[in-house]
């Protein structure tokens, strides 16, 4: 403070009086001491109606810019532009990723279980990520089958059926068929393992794929659809002798001949049940739920489902009226 008031004193222009000093005094201190949002609140006294409805107490001002600047509602349509429905392009800030949309080789996934990097297999010679995960997915146990509930040739076979029939196509962030590939094998990993179980939100899988939330949660969608639309060619009981007969060979192999399969009824919860339901939709749970019966074949391959069936109906009562149950025992 006496330095400045030293060069005030020194200053040319004649004498300076004390009105002089204690008004460049106080405006140094505002200057210093100027708070934005003290300022926003003292200019709402001398706004219009128009300019409070306006006006946005979180949004704040830009630099240098007051609120009753013109700039400062720029982003509001004027009431000529309401006038002829006209909008005025609003900036937005583009977004700070750690990773680019659709950098999907360096993903958890793919380098996890997709890449083609060499790698040493447990006999030593050398092998591609994809031809360990291949064989490796084989086993019911292995790590891929806990994360996608079945082996790698499957989810191929699958990723081949969606590009062959145009179920998903190429995008401005995915332009070759290559790319193509490798984006609808981690969709489809990504809406198995929200399937199975393993993943609980679709925003866990942004840091696993490098595919935003949004695509997963699309695709889910349109992948429970359109299986659930091939299911019969999947999912089916024995047609023929032939069919029937190495299923029961597999059981008698483990010392339980005459069998053709395993039955089990499996209750599912049911969120938002309506309250005309909630009476038929509680059993021996504690919540309200639905009944599925499901046939396997001894490796856990399934032949068939029945239901939905309310969860007050017990296992007993709905073998009896499954028609799969009748249709084996015909078998």
């Amino acid at each position: 403070m006496d330095s400045f008031l030293d060069d005030l004193l020194d200053s040319p222009g004649g004498s300076v009086t004390y009105q002089d000093v204690r008004a460049a005094v106080i405006a140094d201190v505002r200057s210093e001491i100027c708070d934005p949002v003290v300022t926003a609140f003292q200019s709402l006294r001398r706004m219009s109606s128009d300019e409070i409805a306006r006006f946005d107490p979180l949004r704040p001002s830009p630099p240098g810019v007051p609120l009753l600047h013109p700039d400062y509602y720029s982003d509001y349509p004027s009431d000529e532009d309401s006038a002829t429905g006209r909008e005025k392009p609003r900036c937005h800030a583009s977004p700070n990723y750690y990773h680019r949309i659709g950098q999907y080789e360096t993903s958890s996934f793919y380098r996890e279980f997709l890449s083609d990097e060499l790698v040493h297999a447990p006999r030593g010679r050398m092998v591609s990520v994809r031809e360990m995960t291949d064989h490796m997915s084989r086993n019911p146990k292995s790590s891929f089958r806990s994360w996608f509930r079945m082996p790698l040739f499957m989810v191929s076979s699958i990723v081949g059926r969606f590009i062959a029939e145009g179920w998903v196509g190429l995008t401005h962030h995915c332009r070759t068929n290559d790319r193509l590939q490798m984006k609808a094998e981690l969709l489809v990993l990504g809406s198995l393992s929200m399937l199975g179980g393993t993943i609980q939100s679709f925003r866990q899988l942004k840091p696993l794929t490098h595919i935003c939330a949004s695509d997963h949660s699309n695709f889910f969608l349109c992948f429970v659809e359109r299986i659930a639309g091939i299911s019969h060619e999947y999912v089916f009981m024995p047609r023929t002798p032939e069919e029937l007969k190495p299923m029961m060979q597999r059981y008698e192999e483990e010392g339980l001949p005459g069998v053709a399969g395993s039955v089990d009824v499996v209750h599912v919860k049911r969120a938002n049940c309506p309250a005309g339901d909630y009476n038929r939709s509680k059993g021996k749970d504690p919540y309200a739920s639905l009944a599925f019966e499901c046939i396997t074949d001894f490796d856990c391959r399934i032949l068939g489902v029945f239901g939905p069936q309310f969860g007050s109906n017990n296992d007993k009562h709905i073998v009896k009226i499954d028609d799969n149950i009748c249709l084996l025992n015909e078998g």
